[in-house]
Formats: structure tokens, sequence, C-alpha cells
């Protein structure tokens, strides 16, 4: 119950991550969410060291999965060392649509030079139906981390990491 409890909340918080582009709020929820994913694993390696070898399938366990490994170090530095901040990235989209109009100037001539006629041929301005648009986009990425993925989709792993070793923990009874 604890740990379904605790996992509920991660979940909450990583929803609440995917909808904040202030740094403030964005680093007080990831945070929670950082407190809140690691007490489901301490709560599930409690629970195994009950049964025998419950240990050592949790540690052999927990080495395979890279999320777990690195969020337990963002977590044990967010709540010992100082707060962790990722880094913000912001992009800016912007459309502006162009017109473009061509003019060309004829001239005929005759052999001595003299100008016979003379025209100019405009195209026609074409109508902009559009107006300028823009698009701004926030993200968040860890400094340290070695891959593309940003700091939600990381949080998003690390719950898919917590549930595969919650759903291993049951198959082999060594949790409830």
């Amino acid at each position: 119950m604890k740990k379904q409890h605790k996992l509920a909340e991660a979940r909450y918080f990583l929803s609440r991550l995917n909808s904040l582009s202030d740094p403030q709020s964005f680093s007080f929820e990831l945070s929670a969410f950082l407190s809140a994913a690691r007490s489901v694993l301490q709560y599930v390696l409690e629970e195994a060291k009950a049964k025998p070898s419950g240990q050592k399938w949790y540690s052999d366990l927990v080495l395979q999965f890279s999320p777990i490994k690195y969020f337990k170090s963002k977590r044990d530095i967010n709540i010992h060392v100082e707060p962790v901040l990722p880094n913000r990235h912001v992009g800016v989209e912007l459309v502006v649509p162009v017109c473009i109009s061509e003019s060309l100037s004829l001239k005929l001539m005759d052999q001595a030079g003299n100008v016979i006629d003379e025209r100019a041929v405009n195209s026609p301005v074409p109508s902009v139906a559009s107006q300028s648009t823009s698009t701004v986009s926030v993200s968040y990425r860890f400094a340290d981390w070695a891959g593309t993925e940003n700091v939600q989709t990381l949080c998003q792993q690390y719950l898919n990491a917590i549930e595969a070793v919650i759903q291993d923990g049951r198959a082999k009874a060594l949790i409830a």
C-alpha cells in the first residue's frame, strides 16, 4: 500500500512537470518527484529484505536499470547537497510570410542604339492571407546526462523501471 501511494505521488509530480515552464516551479516539482519515486524503491527494499535473498534480488535488479542508479544519485544530491536544477532550454520559432514581386524592364533599340520602344512589366504583388506566428517551447535537460532525453522523458523512464522492479518482486513473491 505504501509503495503504491508513493508511486501515485511520483506520477502526479511527473504530470505537473509536463505543464511547467517556470524554472522555480519546475525545480520544486522535480524535487518532490525525486523524493516520492525514491521512497517507492526504499519501501520495496525494506519489504524484500524480510525474505531470504530479497536484498540480493533488489541489489542485482536495481543495477540493471540505469535510470534508477542515475536518479538515486540525483535524489541524494537534491536532499543532502544542493537543489538539482536542470538546464532550461527555450526555443523560439517565428514564421513570417514573405512576398516577392518581380519587375522587368525591356528596351527595344535599333542598330544605332536609339531606343525604339521601352516597356516595364511588373508581376502582381501577391496578397498575403496569413499573419506572423510564433511558437515558444521550453525543455529541461540534465547537464550530466549523456543522452538526448529531456528531464520529463528520463523521469518517465525512471518510473517505468520502478514499476518493472515491483512487477519482478511480485512475480518472485518477494514483495506484495
